[in-house]
């Protein structure tokens, strides 16, 4: 080998040691780029060339080549984010995204994504995330194309069709509760009593009207002249158990019974005029014999209301009423504002439907039932049905659709099952747990992705639905993948072709608010940068020390 040679070994020394510090500058540039893999240098020696001497033939290297720069594809850490769309594959895999102005798919491990101005969910570069639109019940479209959110979408309300109660009912309640005591007052406003017939007079009790009582007699007789509503209520004190009073301020002739009396005098002894004449019955809401739906809570000894929606997504509120009626024997009945139902369609008797002060539907029966319970205290009744007569496990009872019209227009569609997960034990009646199905409209509020890529909406009315999912792809041989900048890969034929899936069947799994870090090492560089530097220093040394050698081969001239 000539010193020529020489010279040209320590040449391509320089430009392999270039190379690498090319490569280990790369590295250090890129060492916070989100997804970026770092890259190592390989060199091989070139050909030797082959020189006789008189131990035979033998080789004589002529310096080194750059044989590949590798790209490291291991694990990058990962870094939490405060942007759901930052998306960090853990394990195998590449993001997928089109160009936006091509058909070609690239890959990248950098999944800072956003949505743009139509939805689309992009990179930085714009380029289009590849996924599978939710089509419907969990399942999702066989070829994957660009995700888009319909960032303005909302979903309808759905009606309930379930509520359940766990509740516990106090053991130690009286049966057959007595009537609270009752008030109530005659309204004589504009009424002059020593001018003719009083007609029309209302009764209320609590405020609640009670009846219209007609008083179509002069005063003569029986309880003697009465002319003033001061003599009325002067008359009714002398009346057993019965108390009267009259406001001038507010022209209000006020009664008041004892627990368990009602206000209201037999054939016998009426509550007449001065003429003897009969003037009315005055009669008690509720005299302690059962339920009554013009006074629910005086005849009830618990109740606790349900939240429910209709098809439309407006809420509703259902009142269940509990009374015990005999030992471990209780009642209910569900009540429901007359003002939220077409009382035109729904189907309802006298009986359950409560008038206000103004002779308008005030409160409505819709549904009524009775429950027992064994010496333990636990449901073994409903209904008159034991759990035997029913099956394995209590059925829902149900308040019928016809029931439940809405006056909104809306539709309840099917029954409104309940489930009584009730008990009796000795300690105050309350809720455990009381919940229901069906919402309310909702609008779009945010969007996440899961560890198995589906990206998920969630809505106002706290509702999700399953918008799409990831598309993923591996190579064979990762390494042969082309570079585009941008953190971008595009297959080769030295790589294969994308064999594209979904994260967790075969591929790595996404951390959503998470980026993947660069998988550059610093001080690893670092320790490349100082053996690289020694390596070129020594391959130029090998220039200069034959340069040196040339010289005193020209000097020999001289």
């Amino acid at each position: 080998m000539s010193l020529g040679g020489a010279m040209n070994s320590g040449i391509s020394g320089l430009r392999s040691f270039s190379s690498a510090m090319g490569v280990i500058g790369n590295n250090l540039a890129n060492s916070n780029t989100a997804g970026f893999k770092a890259s190592r240098t390989l060199f091989s020696d070139l050909i030797p060339d082959t020189v006789s001497g008189s131990g035979g033939t033998s080789q004589v290297g002529r310096g080194s080549g750059l044989s590949t720069v590798d790209d490291i594809f291991t694990q990058g850490s990962i870094e939490s984010t405060s942007s759901s769309l930052d998306l960090a594959i853990e394990g195998t895999g590449f993001f997928m995204v089109r160009n936006p102005d091509a058909q070609a798919s690239s890959f990248t491990r950098s999944g800072a994504f956003r949505l743009n101005e139509e939805g689309y969910m992009v990179n930085p570069e714009g380029y289009v995330a590849q996924g599978y639109e939710h089509i419907g019940g969990g399942e999702f479209q066989d070829l994957a194309g660009d995700i888009q959110i319909n960032t303005r979408s909302s979903v309808p309300g759905e009606a309930s069709s379930m509520v359940e109660l766990t509740t516990n009912l106090n053991a130690n309640t009286d049966t057959n509760k007595a009537a609270t005591p009752g008030r109530a007052g005659i309204d004589l406003a504009g009424v002059d009593l020593s001018t003719g017939p009083l007609d029309g007079v209302n009764v209320f009790v609590d405020g609640t009207e009670l009846q219209d009582v007609d008083f179509t007699s002069l005063p003569a007789g029986g309880w003697g002249d009465i002319t003033t509503a001061e003599e009325l209520a002067t008359v009714l004190n002398s009346a057993s158990n019965l108390s009267a009073s009259y406001d001038d301020v507010a022209n209000m002739l006020t009664l008041s019974t004892e627990a368990g009396d009602t206000l209201g005098f037999n054939s016998s002894d009426p509550l007449v005029d001065g003429t003897g004449g009969a003037v009315g019955e005055l009669e008690s809401h509720y005299n302690g014999t059962g339920w009554d739906i013009n006074n629910p809570v005086a005849s009830s000894d618990f109740a606790t209301t349900s939240e429910v929606y209709d098809s439309l997504g407006n809420t509703h509120l259902i009142t269940t009423y509990f009374r015990k009626t005999a030992l471990n024997q209780w009642e209910y009945n569900q009540v429901v504002a007359g003002s939220e139902l077409d009382m035109n369609e729904g189907d309802f008797s006298v009986e359950d439907i409560s008038l206000d002060s103004e002779n308008q539907i005030d409160q409505v029966r819709v549904g009524t039932g009775s429950v027992g319970f064994d010496d333990s205290g636990l449901l073994n009744t409903i209904n008159g049905q034991t759990q035997q007569d029913m099956g394995s496990a209590w059925p829902e009872v149900s308040i019928a659709e016809d029931k439940l019209v809405w006056d909104n227009g809306s539709s309840q569609g099917d029954p409104l099952g309940y489930t009584l997960n009730l008990t009796q034990f000795a300690t105050e009646s309350r809720v455990v747990t009381q919940q229901s199905d069906g919402y309310s409209s909702g609008y779009l509020n945010d969007i996440s992705v899961d560890k198995e890529g589906v990206v998920t909406g969630t809505y106002s009315n706290g509702e999700s639905r399953s918008l799409a999912r990831l598309a993923l792809g591996k190579f064979a041989n990762e390494n042969g993948l082309e570079k585009l900048g941008n953190n971008l890969y595009s297959p080769t034929r030295e790589s294969g072709p994308a064999d594209i899936g979904t994260p967790g069947a075969g591929f790595g799994r996404i951390f959503s608010n998470s980026l993947e870090q660069s998988t550059v090492d610093i001080a690893e560089e670092f320790t490349r940068m100082i053996t690289t530097q020694r390596s070129f220093q020594a391959n130029s040394k090998t220039i200069t020390t034959t340069d040196e050698m040339l010289a005193e081969v020209i000097n020999i001239k001289r």
